[in-house]
């Protein structure tokens, strides 16, 4: 018996060896016994080679259904994954407006209040300016260097900074002095 097209090849190598060596024996040169002795041999060879490919097939499903499980484990992973990240955008959406509500402004000054901060920084950057020529000018003595030429020049790149740091007023300021200081 021959498989027809529409079936699966499911015998073995041995199975289809033993068909063909049974076709081409000669039915006359046989007895009946022999006969017998081949339809046996050759339905045992295909019952074990259907059992065979039954077991394969069994394998292969139980191996689909793992690889299912384990889809289903990582989609499940994959969703946990991006609740947990949409949760970590909101913080990180959170923190940086808290972060950005802290850099903010404050209320503006009422005008003296205004006057009286600017005041304070320009006096705060006045003392340091302070601090850096009473360290030249102790430098200038340990190294008995002239002095005036120095203070000249400390003084007017002191008062050039300021001027790039406050208001026009200072400009003013810096050319009167000068102005007083060369005469």
């Amino acid at each position: 018996m021959r498989p027809s097209a529409s079936q699966p090849s499911v015998l073995s190598a041995a199975t289809i060896s033993a068909m063909l060596q049974l076709e081409n024996n000669s039915m006359a040169n046989r007895s009946d016994s022999d006969a017998i002795y081949d339809l046996v041999s050759l339905g045992t060879h295909y019952s074990s080679s259907i059992v065979a490919f039954s077991q394969r097939v069994q394998a292969k499903n139980h191996e689909v259904e793992r690889l299912k499980e384990q889809i289903v484990v990582l989609q499940r992973i994959s969703q946990e994954a991006h609740i947990r990240e949409g949760i970590e955008r909101q913080k990180n959406r959170q923190l940086k407006s808290l972060l950005d509500s802290s850099f903010r402004l404050p209320v503006p000054m009422a005008k003296d209040d205004l006057m009286l901060y600017e005041e304070h920084e320009r006096l705060k950057l006045e003392a340091k300016n302070l601090k850096f020529i009473n360290l030249l000018l102790v430098y200038a003595r340990i190294s008995q260097v002239n002095l005036f030429p120095l203070c000249l020049i400390i003084f007017v790149s002191i008062y050039v900074l300021q001027c790039l740091s406050c208001s026009n007023s200072c400009l003013y300021n810096i050319h009167h002095r000068i102005f007083i200081v060369e005469h």
